[in-house]
């Protein structure tokens, strides 16, 4: 009976040994006491995750912003080079205005005479670039035209009375018109052409390819038979060269600039050049030739 109780009561041992394995097994493997599953736990990474990603998100504006601002200096870079170049080219533009100015600076008193107008032509030779300023009917050079009578214009200095520039053509030359404040050549003899006085065809019929205009310099004989010029052409824009009298036909006659000033031949008083032979009136100190 003894054997009996003891193999009963190892049997219970086993039993409850048993038991207790499974249950000690159970709890290790329940998933409420799992960490991954702990509210706190899971809620304290979902937490650093957004944060993280708030993080990144906040970097990548930070180099938009610096983006911006990068390309904002370089429009204000860019302005300010813009706004360089314009202050020079109005400086520049002045500094002309102030060239042409007599010195008491009055409009009536701007000295137009045969020097100053070769000396002005010529320039256009070497102003573009270092070369000819290129021919165009419908360009602007520093204010003037870039054709024939645009051109003479400059060479004249042609303004109205509050200072601004007069971009003449062939036909409002002679006659006026077309927003001009008036004529301002009369025609002149061959044998009475001065240097800065002008040969072309002028007036009635000009206009465009039919008219043309050129600035007398010299005569390139002794017989009076070719003469030297400045003009503006097509070709190769700013010129100086040689035509024969006959050069043009008869439409091509000469003229001169109704407010060049000069002096008689001779003389020792009045303004400018030695240059009329024909007749002339003062006006002020100066002479003005017909």
């Amino acid at each position: 009976m003894n054997e009996c109780i003891s193999s009963y009561a190892s049997r219970s041992l086993k039993t409850a040994l048993a038991l207790l394995v499974t249950v000690v097994s159970g709890c290790a493997a329940s998933p409420e006491d799992s960490p991954t599953a702990d509210p706190i736990h899971a809620n304290l990474e979902q937490t650093e995750s957004e944060v993280a990603t708030d993080d990144t998100e906040a970097s990548a504006s930070d180099v938009e912003v610096e983006s911006d601002e990068s390309s904002a200096m370089a429009e204000d870079s860019s302005d300010i080079e813009t706004q360089s170049e314009e202050n020079l080219a109005a400086t520049q533009e002045e500094a002309s205005d102030i060239e042409a100015q007599a010195d008491d600076g009055s409009v009536d008193a701007l000295a137009v005479t045969p020097a100053s107008a070769i000396a002005r032509g010529k320039k256009w030779l070497h102003a573009y670039h270092g070369g000819p300023v290129p021919y165009s009917q419908g360009s602007y050079f520093e204010g003037w035209r870039q054709d024939c009578s645009g051109y003479v214009s400059m060479a004249w200095n042609v303004r109205d009375r509050k200072n601004r520039r007069v971009n003449h053509n062939t036909d409002s030359m002679l006659n006026g018109g077309y927003g001009t404040p008036g004529k301002i050549v009369h025609p002149i003899r061959w044998q009475n052409l001065r240097k800065g006085d002008v040969i072309g065809f002028l007036g009635t019929g000009s206009l465009g390819d039919a008219g043309h205009v050129m600035i007398f310099e010299k005569w390139a004989n002794k017989k009076h038979t070719a003469y030297w010029v400045y003009e503006q052409a097509g070709g190769g824009g700013t010129k100086h060269r040689t035509h024969p009298k006959s050069y043009g036909g008869s439409h091509y006659k000469p003229y001169r600039y109704d407010k060049i000033t000069c002096r008689p031949n001779g003389a020792t008083t009045g303004g400018g050049d030695e240059c009329c032979s024909g007749r002339a009136h003062y006006s002020g100190s100066s002479l003005v030739c017909y």
